[in-house]
């Protein structure tokens, strides 16, 4: 098997480092033979992943004269990628700028996420000058919040971008700082200084206006625990807020507990919840007590004007909560001509705590 070269003939050889003879995958690329362990593709890249599907039943890899080939890959990119998965020094991994770029374009061309985010961890490392470091990023859609002290950089330094860095750059990127060292000149002119350098502007307004023409947003923050989340009562059901058995215990934010009464079961109305977080309201109190006393008297009415049994009623007041007077005596009404049998009770209003009759005090 043979490959041609800018050399003339090239001999396909096995890799120096990594024909291991224990791998069960073959991969040709230029003229070198990789024998390596399919499993770290299969479980790192989709890419891989689906490709080993499309192959089934065909034994590719299987041995050298059916090894999978790799286009437009060079071999010494793919022995600098394959060092990542058979580093000798395990968890060390000390390489020049060169090498993790070569991993990089690998692992971003391929969906190796992981290999793809040890990468950016080892160059944030290096020293990279801010314009090849934004290039990079770029080119590789690597996170912009690790870009913001190269934009910094960028938009801070005296001498304007070069022919050369603004097409290493873009045209987007150019723009976009130029419109930054722009607002930083006028906002230095703006605070009173007559010549203005952006030397002269803070590091931190600096960061805010390059978030702002970047469109750069801060990493999401984990949502605040509530202090009180869920209230058990006896009877099984939950509620949002405490924890209420036989009576109720009340958990405020500085952790102390205050026990109250709970009446109709462990259950509150929403106005029995309203008075009792608010003691101090005497009047709304004297109103609610007028509110109940006149449901109870509508009660009477109902049971008297329905044949309805006064027992009950007054089992449905106590139920819903309200008390029921004891009925009144009959007063006696003098004899009138010309009118109905069944006498009608006032039309004035119930003053609170007091009860009228066919109009009589």
């Amino acid at each position: 098997m043979v490959n041609s070269s800018e050399h003339g003939l090239a001999r396909v050889i096995h890799h120096k480092d990594y024909y291991i003879r224990g791998g069960d995958m073959t991969v040709l690329v230029e003229n070198h033979l990789y024998r390596i362990h399919s499993h770290f593709f299969e479980r790192e890249s989709l890419f891989f992943r689906q490709k080993f599907q499309s192959s089934e039943g065909e034994e590719r890899g299987s041995s050298d004269n059916n090894a999978y080939t790799l286009d437009d890959v060079k071999s010494e990119d793919f022995a600098r990628f394959l060092w990542v998965f058979y580093n000798p020094k395990y968890s060390l991994y000390e390489a020049p700028l060169e090498t993790w770029l070569s991993i990089l374009h690998l692992a971003n061309r391929w969906s190796f996420c992981n290999v793809k985010e040890l990468t950016v961890r080892e160059l944030e490392k290096i020293s990279i000058e801010p314009v090849d470091k934004i290039a990079i990023y770029h080119e590789y859609s690597i996170n912009k919040l690790s870009l913001i002290p190269a934009y910094i950089a960028v938009c801070k330094r005296d001498k304007p971008l070069t022919f050369t860095e603004g097409i290493k750059l873009g045209m987007e990127t150019v723009l976009r700082v130029a419109d930054a060292r722009e607002r930083a000149r006028q906002r230095a002119a703006e605070s009173g200084i007559r010549s203005p350098s952006y030397h002269d502007f803070d590091d931190s307004e600096m960061e805010s206006m390059v978030k702002e023409v970047f469109g750069i947003t801060s990493r999401p923050t984990s949502p605040i625990p509530q202090t009180s989340t869920s209230s058990t009562y006896t009877n099984g059901s939950t509620s949002t807020g405490s924890t209420k058995v036989n009576g109720s215990t009340t958990t405020k934010a500085n952790g102390s507990t205050t026990a109250k009464a709970n009446i109709n079961g462990g259950f509150l109305n929403p106005s029995q919840r309203f008075f009792q977080f608010r003691p101090d309201c005497s009047f709304l109190r004297r109103l609610h007590a007028d509110v109940r006393h006149c449901q109870g008297i509508a009660i009477y009415f109902f049971a008297s004007s329905t044949n309805t049994p006064i027992f009950s009623s007054q089992n449905a007041a106590q139920k819903s909560g309200a008390s029921v007077p004891s009925p009144p005596e009959k007063a006696k009404v003098p004899e009138q001509t010309n009118t109905s049998s069944t006498p009608f009770p006032s039309t004035e209003p119930f003053q609170a705590g007091s009860y009228k009759s066919n109009g009589t005090g």
